[in-house]
């Protein structure tokens, strides 16, 4: 209310423990601003912005892998892989994106160092993807790299 100070620790301690917290951002830039800290605002309210575009492109790029994930069953591999190249673009955190790709690259017949490489990438975003350690001992064996 017109507490500025408690409100920008809290804010800024809600913003600590989950950086993605836009509207906290918001709010913290809100209150910097009341109290004078133009600059501080500034910040936050960039970051903010940056945040809300990160949870925009990862919502189309969700929408993306569901429509490429519909061309492969459909066997139109060109678009989904057209789809699945925008879509990790888009949201290049997303694992499960680029496995899609990696998948969908193998079944195309795709050079396999590609496939290798996007199944690489989902492996560092989640070492603990049993499948795509599965598909990137497949294409290394394919590579004749036992």
């Amino acid at each position: 209310m017109n507490e500025l100070d408690a409100a920008i620790s809290e804010l800024s301690q809600a913003t600590r423990l989950d950086p993605r917290l836009s509207e906290a951002r918001i709010n913290l830039a809100q209150a910097l601003r009341k109290a004078g800290r133009a600059e501080e605002a500034r910040r936050e309210m960039d970051e903010s912005q940056k945040i809300l575009t990160q949870k925009a492109n990862a919502g189309r790029a969700l929408v993306l892998s569901e429509s490429a994930a519909q061309r492969v069953k459909a066997g139109d591999l060109k678009t989904a892989i057209a789809e699945l190249r925008e879509a990790v673009s888009l949201d290049p955190e997303s694992p499960e994106a680029y496995f899609l790709l990696a998948s969908t690259l193998r079944r195309s017949s795709a050079d396999p160092v590609e496939v290798t490489k996007t199944l690489t990438r989902v492996l560092e975003l989640n070492p603990r993807h049993a499948p795509a350690h599965h598909q990137l001992g497949m294409a290394l064996e394919s590579q004749g790299k036992r």
